[in-house]
């Protein structure tokens, strides 16, 4: 019994989506070569086994974590130094992004703690100068710059009820602005991959809009899939945030990566993540 009429074909539209959901196909986990589930737990074991229940990964531990298991990852140089930071400029190829490499801080472009595009030794010096000066406590990432067309985020997080639940969703400073994202419970199948990508509204960016090539959905879709994979392995992930991930035509991969360990506790029920 309803006291009005909006409030029964809100209930009715519950029961329409929800019985489309269970006559959909639900689709396979597949099987992802490139996994090494056991150099991910040596990093994790390592970083809580000193005398620590949780924390934030460094940028190159967090990087290492996802690279064992595929997920593909914007190489980087962890510097002290305004010559050091040229010196790896060099290395990896002009132009390049500079970034504090404190884990806590969110929006970086906020607080003085990014620098992209760079293209040149002095303005390398100069970005480093103002970043260090900015975050004093904490080294330097240098990243080569990626070109992409889309910038998405990527991200987990574990919920008291559900589980790990995996998130696409716009990315870069437009995350929290427009609000486009979506969410799945763990484990992901191609089928969710896939349904994960055409749930935002930006999805026709990744199409191809207005003559612009379509993007590689497919890299994306096994990047969220390896994501996943990596989240429901390490139960000690409380917080994987991966913003940007960068999609082009050329494939996806991630930029900026932020992982928060916990000593893992006992999970939801089973039936409750069923239903």
């Amino acid at each position: 019994m309803f006291s009005f009429p909006e409030s029964a074909v809100r209930a009715l539209g519950h029961a329409v989506r929800y019985g489309r959901w269970r006559r959909s196909t639900r689709g396979t986990v597949p099987d992802l070569p490139g996994i090494r589930p056991d150099a991910a737990r040596r990093i994790v074991d390592e970083f809580l086994g000193r005398d620590r229940d949780r924390g934030w990964l460094s940028a190159e531990a967090g990087r290492d974590l996802l690279v064992a298991y595929g997920v593909p990852v914007v190489p980087l140089r962890v510097v002290t130094s305004a010559t050091g930071a040229a010196r790896a400029a060099t290395s990896l190829g002009y132009p390049v992004a500079l970034k504090t490499a404190d884990p806590t801080v969110v929006h970086k472009s906020d607080v003085g703690g990014v620098a992209v595009d760079v293209g040149s030794h002095a303005s390398v010096r100069a970005a480093y100068a103002h970043i260090a000066a900015a975050h004093p406590d904490h080294p330097v990432l240098v990243q080569p710059t990626v070109p992409g067309r889309v910038e998405l985020l990527v991200g987990a997080v574990q919920e008291p009820i559900f589980g790990p639940l995996l998130v696409l969703g716009m990315g870069g400073v437009w995350s929290e602005v427009l609000d486009d994202r979506t969410f799945r419970v763990l484990p992901v199948t191609g089928v969710d991959a896939a349904a994960m990508v055409g749930d935002l509204r930006c999805v026709p960016l990744l199409r191809g809009y207005r003559g612009a090539p379509p993007c590689d959905v497919a890299a994306l879709e096994e990047l969220l899939l390896r994501v996943g994979r990596l989240v429901e392995n390490v139960p000690e992930i409380a917080e994987l945030d991966l913003n940007p991930v960068q999609v082009s035509e050329n494939g996806a991969v991630a930029v900026d990566v932020k992982v928060r360990l916990e000593r893992a506790t006992p999970g939801p029920s089973p039936v409750l993540r069923e239903l």
